[in-house]
């Protein structure tokens, strides 16, 4: 479905939208999964996997001045043999002909303790992405999900009708962790 400007909710077909996409991948612009560069490295079984999370949201409607708004969920797990620990996370939104100026900011969020991971949103550069800097601990055999958020904008009508993506440009790991 091409995005059209809705000027009211009554205007959104949910039933269209849904047909559009046949799973979440494909709505999300993540047809094979996050995009996460390979990496050389650590010892056998010293990894971590990254996956969209089932629970992803599906694209709909925002309001302005909305904060936390979840776009992306994913599950990083650890491998059992140790710890693994993200250096930084590149954020990038996608979406084709939507817009940066729709969001006020973007965030990383902890499911699990439902604290944000990054005492900031960061907006973003001319690139179209985000850097989060801050460590993100996996420990040892188990699964943590990270949700990607939005803060979005005070004035939208100006993006009405784009529908953006965020995702995973890049994953940088400490030490010898290898991302599969």
């Amino acid at each position: 479905v091409t995005p059209k400007k809705v000027n009211a909710a009554s205007e959104y077909d949910k039933t269209a939208q849904m047909a559009a996409s046949p799973d979440i991948s494909t709505d999300k612009s993540l047809a094979s999964g996050p995009v996460v560069p390979p990496t050389t490295g650590g010892p056998a079984g010293a990894s971590l996997n990254v996956a969209l999370a089932s629970d992803t949201p599906a694209s709909g409607i925002v309001v302005q001045n909305a904060i936390r708004v979840p776009f992306t969920s994913l599950n990083f797990t650890a491998s059992t043999d140790g710890d693994a620990t993200i250096d930084a996370v590149v954020i990038q939104r996608g979406g084709g002909a939507a817009q940066d100026g729709a969001f006020a900011g973007v965030l990383l969020w902890d499911a699990d303790t439902d604290n944000r991971i990054s005492n900031t949103a960061r907006t973003f550069g001319t690139d179209h992405t985000a850097t989060f800097n801050e460590d993100i601990v996996v420990k040892a055999g188990t699964t943590r999900k990270v949700i990607i958020a939005g803060n979005m904008g005070s004035a939208l009508t100006n993006y009405a009708g784009e529908v953006p993506t965020l995702g995973i440009k890049s994953i940088v790991m400490k030490g010898t962790t290898a991302l599969v």
